[in-house]
């Protein structure tokens, strides 16, 4: 179930991805995916073991109420982090950027293991601080991680085709396999105008597809899903929609339809 009121659904199947690891074990290793649940428990098994170096705290809560953390790593006895020349990680700003989040924490992982033992990181640690967020977006992640669903960015309810309804045209899991494909179809009389692909001719299957400009395809190319609005259009409306990456206090364009002035 996702958290707010909308016109669309807000109940999806859970599954449980091989590729994803659901529960904390002995050792942290990076060929699957973790959930915000298993990479938190790490970062608080790893300020207990590295309390000089590193300190965990929370940044915030996101719309669901799940926390946003952050790791702080410097070394305390040579000076407080914010009088330290410093720099920024940030992983899982978007739903599915799972690996930016993975890569996030084999770096804190890489950085407290190797202190002490390797020269430039020790020195790095001794002076300098690096600020590390591994997950922006947790709720995003949690309903990229346990549900066939594939949203941009936060769960929170928005209008993302400004047609007065509220993610009332979500994508599909049509068969039930916790994937969501691409299908295509052939255009119709009277859809010249919504063709947007054509078959690669390098592809001898034939399933191969080339993207060209709206009008001069002979397919459509959708994710799995139905209209459910009725406008037309397919899958343009799903859970959440406001971007994270269109909200930041300088040098970032608004999001699409914004207005430019304010």
């Amino acid at each position: 179930t996702v958290k707010g009121e909308r016109h669309g659904i807000s109940y999806f199947k859970l599954h449980t991805y091989n590729e994803v690891e659901y529960e904390i074990i002995e050792k942290l290793t990076f060929d699957k995916y973790h959930t915000a649940e298993v990479m938190y428990a790490w970062l608080d098994r790893w300020e207990k073991k590295y309390p000089d170096i590193m300190e965990v705290y929370e940044v915030g809560r996101s719309f669901e109420g799940r926390p946003i953390i952050q790791v702080t790593i410097t070394n305390k006895k040579t000076g407080k982090d914010t009088d330290k020349p410093a720099a920024f990680f940030e992983g899982g700003r978007h739903s599915g950027e799972v690996t930016s989040s993975e890569s996030v924490m084999w770096l804190i992982n890489h950085l407290l293991e190797n202190y002490g033992n390797d020269k430039k990181i020790t020195n790095l640690v001794d002076t300098k601080a690096i600020y590390l967020r591994p997950q922006n977006n947790p709720d995003g992640s949690n309903l990229y991680l346990r549900t066939a669903q594939r949203n941009r960015s936060s769960v929170r309810p928005h209008d993302s085709d400004r047609d007065g309804l509220i993610d009332e045209d979500p994508n599909e899991d049509l068969d039930g396999d916790g994937i969501i494909f691409s299908i295509r179809w052939k255009v119709k009389p009277g859809e010249e105008d919504k063709g947007t692909a054509v078959l690669d001719s390098r592809d001898p299957t034939g399933r191969l597809m080339k993207s060209v400009q709206e009008g001069k395809g002979d397919w459509r190319v959708i994710s799995e899903g139905i209209d459910n609005d009725g406008d037309g259009r397919f899958n343009e409306d799903g859970i959440g929609g406001l971007d994270l990456h269109r909200n930041y206090p300088e040098n970032w364009r608004p999001d699409r339809g914004e207005d430019f002035t304010k």
